[in-house]
């Protein structure tokens, strides 16, 4: 019997899936849910309690979330577990199709996939595009390895992914009939090549539809994720009749802010692709383009439909590296130096933007001096290349260039992922959230908690009621009160021992309640921004965010310093 063992190949996929599982799943359950994903929490905490009456269009996230709530337990972490599973996994593809990339740029690609700033903020949102995207990479890759069994269980559960699923079969299926068409005499040849022998498929489709019913329905405990796989369908397309919800501009937006790197190597290779004739960046750039026309076409577009621009985005960007990085063999330290140096002065470079940043609209007499220094850093790099291209060799001059310059941009993409992993000290605003909740949002949940426990001994044991204030993310975070009401209007003759409501609507409960405000979303004005508060935001994370709070009033019988004697009017339990 063959017995395989692990080679370093192997050793350099299992560090970038570590890295990719450490950006994805480390401190996930940290910040609330936001509206989008509490609606998908909400649906899956349905699904663990046995009440699931309808599922929506993502039936795999909210019935598989509802299996991991049933054995261990409702929590933010458990909500956002499945895409940031599948988006690790993401990683593991490129292996498949090694001999097409090529060795080295299977591995760029992986690295590239662990670390992208889109793929890690996507998978950190439960709900969205992730678990499609992702389990369609894994079908395809199995399919590829001849395995028939996987590549159906891996599609069955891509068809239970949602809605986005549809747009990436889209994507697929035009830029493989654009690069037949470019190829049009190279179409069978290509069509024989790649192909699957034909009795595969009806394991594959067996394997899919086994996995569809009893993944749809939970193993028959909840029947109604089956019409999920409809209704996926059905929300994508009334996404082409729906009114925008990001524009064309904001959402190109994104690949400039957030993936300089993939998108300048990208572009690099598809030039090189097709001026030489290559067909893998050929097809590469075929269905990067469908992904990127078939996005700005769609009405309902999002932030997070980008998932299909990067994944193939990278493929090209990989390929194009592996050339870039190729090892000089003269002058070895000559262009060390000159890697290490450009490195340096853009790292300089960068420095002093932010100071300017800072110093603009503060102390206008240093801004003058901080746009000479920079002037004079971009001076002093090209007179350094040209001074290295004399004295060495042009080669050895463009490739220390390239590779610092590279090097910056890994630095920048490293950075900018962690903000849209909500890994920073503070919650900052970022374009791949759709109004993301405030950190106080947990606060007013665990104060509600501490009262509650205070007058019953149990958390979640008192009667709360929200007034006009009902949004998926309250609903969440009050998940576990049993007697919480979401109500338009308060009844003028109740009592309630806790209430919450907007805070521009006060209900007159100030002469026998007390009240805090506790700040439960800020919605980023990205509209308003102007292309200096664009550079602020770039540099520093600051914005104008128009807050949304509420004010938790509590019975001022549930506070010790309340005496019974004080001659107050307390309303009975």
């Amino acid at each position: 019997m063959k017995v395989r063992s692990w080679t370093n190949e192997h050793l350099v996929y299992l560090l970038a899936f570590a890295m990719a599982v450490i950006l994805r799943l480390l401190q996930l359950g940290r910040w609330p849910l936001s509206g989008a994903e509490s609606v998908w929490a909400l649906q899956s905490l349905e699904i663990a309690r046995g009440t699931a009456t309808v599922v929506g269009s993502e039936p795999g996230q909210v019935i598989l979330t509802g299996m991991l709530f049933w054995l261990f337990g409702d929590s933010n972490f458990l909500a956002r577990f499945l895409p940031a599973l599948t988006g690790s996994l993401l990683v593991i593809g490129p292996y498949f199709f090694r001999r097409e990339l090529g060795k080295r740029a299977a591995i760029v690609l992986a690295f590239g996939l662990a670390l992208d700033p889109g793929l890690v903020a996507i998978s950190r949102q439960a709900g969205g595009p992730m678990l499609a995207a992702g389990l369609l990479v894994l079908a395809m890759a199995a399919w590829y390895a001849r395995r028939p069994i996987l590549a159906g269980i891996f599609g069955g559960l891509a068809l239970l992914g949602g809605s986005a699923l549809w747009q990436g079969v889209l994507t697929l299926g035009t830029g493989w009939l654009l690069y037949l068409w470019a190829n049009r005499s190279e179409s069978r040849a290509v069509a024989y090549d790649s192909g699957i022998p034909r009795f595969l498929l009806p394991t594959v489709l067996l394997a899919a539809g086994i996995t569809v019913v009893l993944g749809g329905t939970l193993f028959f405990r909840a029947p109604g994720g089956l019409s999920g796989v409809g209704s996926s369908l059905s929300s994508y397309l009334s996404g082409w009749q729906a009114g925008e919800t990001l524009r064309p501009y904001q959402w190109l937006l994104l690949l400039v802010l957030y993936e300089i790197l993939p998108l300048i190597l990208g572009l690099a290779a598809t030039i090189r692709g097709w001026l030489r004739n290559l067909a893998v960046e050929r097809f590469l750039s075929l269905v990067t383009l469908s992904a990127l026309v078939i996005g700005l076409l769609y009405p309902a577009r999002s932030a997070q439909s980008l998932v299909w621009v990067l994944i193939p985005l990278w493929g090209l960007a990989a390929r194009e590296a592996v050339r870039l990085l190729v090892p000089i063999q003269q002058d070895r330290y000559a262009h060390a130096a000159h890697t290490i140096l450009t490195l340096c002065i853009f790292l300089f470079i960068a420095a002093n933007l932010a100071a300017l940043m800072n110093e603009i609209g503060f102390r206008d007499d240093t801004v003058t001096v901080r746009v000479a220094i920079l002037l004079g850093a971009g001076v002093l790099l090209l007179v350094t290349s040209v001074l290295v291209s004399f004295g060495w060799s042009t080669a050895t001059s463009l490739s220390g260039l390239v590779k610092g310059s590279l090097a910056v941009l890994l630095l920048y993409t490293v950075a900018v992922s962690t903000g849209g992993a909500g890994l920073r000290l503070i919650q900052t605003p970022e374009l791949w959230m759709d109004n993301p909740s405030s950190a106080q949002l947990d606060l007013l949940a665990n104060t509600a908690d501490d009262l509650s426990e205070w007058r019953t001994g149990r958390a979640g044991s008192i009667d709360l009621v929200v007034v006009n204030a009902d949004n998926p993310a309250l609903r969440w975070a009050f998940r576990n009160f049993k007697q919480a009401s979401f109500v338009s209007a308060m009844d003028p003759h109740s009592t309630p021992a806790l209430v919450i409501t907007p805070v521009d609507q006060e209900p007159g409960l100030a002469s026998s309640y007390r009240g805090q405000d506790f700040l439960i979303a800020q919605n980023p004005q990205w509209q308003n921004l102007q292309s200096l508060d664009w550079m602020n935001w770039l540099v520093f994370r600051r914005m104008t965010q128009q807050p949304v709070s509420v004010i938790l009033w509590a019975r001022n019988d549930l506070f010790p310093d309340v005496s019974l004697t004080s001659g107050e009017n307390i309303p009975p339990e």
